[in-house]
């Protein structure tokens, strides 16, 4: 059976409407998952000591990261590609980094100075699962997106990020080129689609125009002493 990544959205929307005391059945004809997909939601919330009496349908955040912590926790010794293998030889240096309050994008420009390819997508996916970051954060920045081709796995995991905190959880996105121009990086056109859409329905645009910011820090020659 192929792996299905477990995303923070779905969990939640299951566990709310099961705290509020909805059966199994109707969760899932309602969120469009499996039903057996539901009942290991439910049962990793059971373990975490969650129950549907009395909670009305509220769900805490560390409600919300103990699970998720557990569902991937089901997923240790599977194997994960190449990418996540240079993402985890380089554990320390990014756990290090983040500790130290250094942005995951700079993070991932420091792995690229050592000769580690690893994309921003692949990195955020790395840093939620294994080092338990970003799950609950308010505001995540993404900075310099669409800038290069994405294969399927990085398409994928770009596709997480923007499904996962729609209408969930605030993002703000960099780019040079317009969400239009992302379609072309992405390697499987309809989850590209289906991402931008949701991005682009629920965002504002703020378009810079001008000259570059940075030719006004250029160091200027002193004329002093001539």
């Amino acid at each position: 059976m192929a792996y299905r990544e477990v995303t923070m959205i779905e969990v939640k929307e299951v566990l709310r409407r099961w705290l509020a005391g909805a059966k199994r059945k109707r969760i899932a004809a309602e969120v469009g998952l499996d039903p057996k997909t539901v009942r290991r939601y439910i049962g990793a919330a059971v373990e975490c000591g969650l129950a549907p009496e009395g909670d009305g349908g509220k769900l805490t955040e560390e409600e919300l990261v103990a699970v998720l912590a557990r569902l991937r926790g089901e997923t240790m010794g599977r194997p994960r590609g190449e990418r996540w293998a240079r993402c985890e030889a380089e554990r320390a240096f990014i756990e290090r980094h983040l500790g130290q309050g250094v942005r995951l994008s700079k993070v991932a420009k420091l792995l690229r100075r050592r000769g580690i390819e690893v994309s921003y997508p692949m990195l955020y996916r790395y840093a939620v699962a294994e080092l338990r970051r970003f799950l609950t954060v308010a505001l995540l920045i993404v900075d310099d997106f669409g800038l290069d081709a994405m294969d399927a796995h990085e398409s994928r995991d770009a596709y997480e990020i923007l499904t996962e905190r729609h209408r969930v959880a605030s993002i703000i996105v960099t780019s040079n080129r317009a969400p239009d121009e992302w379609l072309a990086t992405f390697a499987d056109p309809m989850r590209a689609q289906s991402a931008i859409d949701r991005f682009t329905s629920n965002a504002y645009d703020l378009e810079i125009e001008g000259e570059s910011y940075r030719s006004r820090l250029k160091p200027k020659l002193s004329t002093k002493g001539t």
